[in-house]
């Protein structure tokens, strides 16, 4: 059996003789918590227009049509009480039809 299944192992059998705080002790010394660090992905401006032009400004989870970014960002900046701080990508779309449904009186213009 591997190391690791064994640490949980005897945790839980700790647990199953509501011995809770020698499971903690067990966790903590056999098997601590280290945390990773996320890099995250670092592309250029270029290399994310690369992405969006060759995925069809297409969604490829959702297979709806996304917004390009810098487009929402300057929405943002030129109606911010429509568009709101709309910068994260993932709300993109829910964005684009907030704007769809408005009328150009609504959006300030």
């Amino acid at each position: 059996m591997n190391q690791i299944h064994q640490i949980i192992k005897n945790a839980c059998s700790a647990i199953s003789e509501d011995k809770i705080e020698d499971a903690k002790k067990i966790i903590n010394t056999s098997y601590p918590f280290s945390p990773l660090k996320n890099e995250g992905r670092k592309y250029t401006d270029y290399q994310k227009t690369k992405i969006f032009i060759r995925d069809g400004f297409i969604d490829r989870y959702s297979g709806d049509k996304m917004v390009f970014p810098p487009v929402l960002r300057l929405m943002s900046k030129l109606m911010p009480s429509v568009a709101g701080r709309c910068i994260n990508i993932k709300r993109s779309i829910r964005l684009h039809r907030r704007l769809e449904k408005c009328s150009p009186s609504e959006a300030g213009m």
